[in-house]
């Protein structure tokens, strides 16, 4: 009856309920109502959800990586297949354990990359690459920051005052990766070195990636800093 219904319909979908409701008037059977389910009500809402899934990942890519980084790459045009093979695998084995263990994808403590090579050799295409692919299959949420932009903005953070440039460090470190290109362009000051150390120094105790493209390499990049 009316009065009923609510109790009853505690914990169903609509659709679910209205089954169960032809099933107790004898206008289907469990069988068929099984069916429908399966043909009609969970298909459809999975090609709704591939959809969703597909726009929500375009609309996260659009607003976060250049155009000239969105397009597939031509393989036959890297200078190095092989790091960019290494560069697409990073992370993969920890998310494999994490889906064989059934737990959520919440991966501790990854390990960070730093890709290295002069201008052209693919760097920073690389790395979009498998960001677009890792937010398109298990919705990883990323930052991307150039050297140059990231000094400019602390400048500006601070400038604001102490409570804005706070906020913008919580920012960089709470995001699950985050992505430095050029990381050997940076000019310091002492702004931003206590910025940039805190950045590495929180993201490292919290367990989260940084990734990093650098033209310069061990010594050459340790004498700079």
């Amino acid at each position: 009856s009316s009065d009923l219904e609510p109790h009853y319909r505690k914990g169903y979908s609509d659709e679910a309920f209205e089954l169960c409701k032809q099933i107790y008037a004898g206008t289907m059977s469990p069988e068929q109502a099984a069916a429908y389910w399966r043909n009609v009500v969970v298909s459809t809402k999975d090609e709704w959800y591939a959809s969703f899934r597909r726009q929500e990942h375009k609309d996260y890519i659009e607003e976060r990586v250049p155009v000239l980084y969105r397009e597939p790459i031509d393989l036959a045009r890297l200078p190095n297949l092989d790091a960019y093979r290494q560069v697409m695998n990073w992370m993969a084995p920890e998310i494999e354990t994490a889906f064989n263990q059934e737990i959520p994808v919440s991966i501790k403590n990854p390990k960070g990359l730093i890709c290295i090579g002069k201008s052209g050799m693919g760097k920073t295409r690389s790395v979009y690459a498998r960001l677009i692919d890792l937010n398109f299959k298990y919705r990883f949420k990323f930052t991307v920051l150039s050297a140059a932009k990231l000094v400019d903005t602390i400048r500006i953070q601070t400038l604001s005052g102490p409570d804005e440039a706070n906020d913008y460090l919580k920012a960089l470190v709470a995001i699950p990766i985050l992505f430095i290109d050029d990381i050997n362009q940076i000019q310091l000051t002492p702004t931003v070195s206590k910025y940039l150390y805190q950045i590495f120094e929180q993201r490292t105790v919290r367990g989260s990636a940084i990734l990093l493209t650098s033209q310069l390499a061990g010594d050459d990049l340790i004498a700079k800093y």
